[in-house]
């Protein structure tokens, strides 16, 4: 099997255990970091025919979503099986904006959420609570996310581009749990915020804890595959909050999951259950 991983990060500590694993079954696995592709014809059909020498296509980043659309529309009638086909999965499934539609669409336990361009901290506020959560649509790794906590706030950030906002869930932390093949959810563990951030991304300094009680890791999973599934990503990692109400609710899928500390926290081999799911879905095994 050979699968071609469009990625800006071969030397990440998810990519590297993931080459070790499909190398050590006899499988292939090349990382290619495009950040320039050429619009017309013959450069998409050039790339095209590059990825049709492979069993599957994983594109984490590098094309952007316009394009990787379009290239997996080119690949739809040949044997080469897309990771998250963008001619199957929601529209912009990157976009937090997109997620709250579909969550709510699909019944899925949510925050409270908004869009606006034109953000009034008065009507938000009587709608979300004094203390509300700010989002650009799109963002990674806890970028673009604030805490609005009054007026000037929202002023601060406000730029006259779309905003989501939603409703402040207190917590200490959030969870978050990988899913493949739409159906299998692995390596759930808790996230647990800095002291001064409500973030609570492993690249801000939060801190991760393994999940001990088997009814809380059951309640995350299953979750997590409806998400996924509400989406429908065959690969994401799901993040998820547990209000004090003790109910939890779904915050956002990310199509690109970061393996940091996952090994050392959750003690499972994540690159496995990732090439166990190459295999299934490329019918082959060693």
């Amino acid at each position: 099997m050979k699968v071609l991983f469009y990625t800006r990060v071969p030397e990440s500590v998810g990519r590297v255990r993931l080459k070790k694993e499909m190398e050590s079954r006899g499988h292939q696995v090349d990382f290619v970091a495009t950040a320039t592709v050429g619009l017309n014809t013959k450069n998409l059909e050039s790339l095209v025919e590059e990825i049709k020498k492979y069993d599957i296509f994983h594109h984490a980043a590098g094309l952007g979503e316009t394009v990787l659309k379009k290239i997996h529309e080119m690949l739809s009638d040949t044997e080469v099986f897309c990771v998250n086909d963008r001619t199957k999965v929601a529209i912009a499934p990157a976009s937090k904006l997109t997620q709250s539609i579909r969550f709510v669409e699909h019944g899925i336990s949510a925050p409270l959420t908004y869009r606006s361009d034109q953000p009034n901290y008065k009507e938000l506020s009587s709608l979300l609570g004094e203390v509300f959560v700010a989002k650009k649509p799109q963002g990674t790794k806890g970028k673009a996310v604030w805490l609005v906590k009054d007026e000037s706030d929202l002023k601060s950030i406000s730029d006259g581009s779309e905003f989501i906002f939603q409703k402040y869930i207190k917590s200490d932390g959030d969870y978050r749990v990988h899913v493949v093949g739409a159906d299998t959810a692995f390596c759930a563990y808790r996230r647990l915020s800095p002291k001064d951030d409500f973030r609570s991304n492993i690249s801000r300094g939060a801190t991760a804890s393994p999940i001990i009680i088997p009814e809380e890791v059951n309640m995350v999973n299953t979750l997590a595959i409806n998400a996924a599934k509400a989406m429908d990503l065959d690969y994401c990692g799901v993040d998820i909050i547990r209000g004090e109400d003790d109910n939890f609710y779904v915050l956002e899928t990310n199509i690109d999951p970061g393996f940091l500390k996952v090994n050392e926290v959750t003690n499972e081999p994540f690159e496995k259950v990732i090439v166990d799911y190459y295999e299934r879905v490329a019918g082959t095994s060693v």
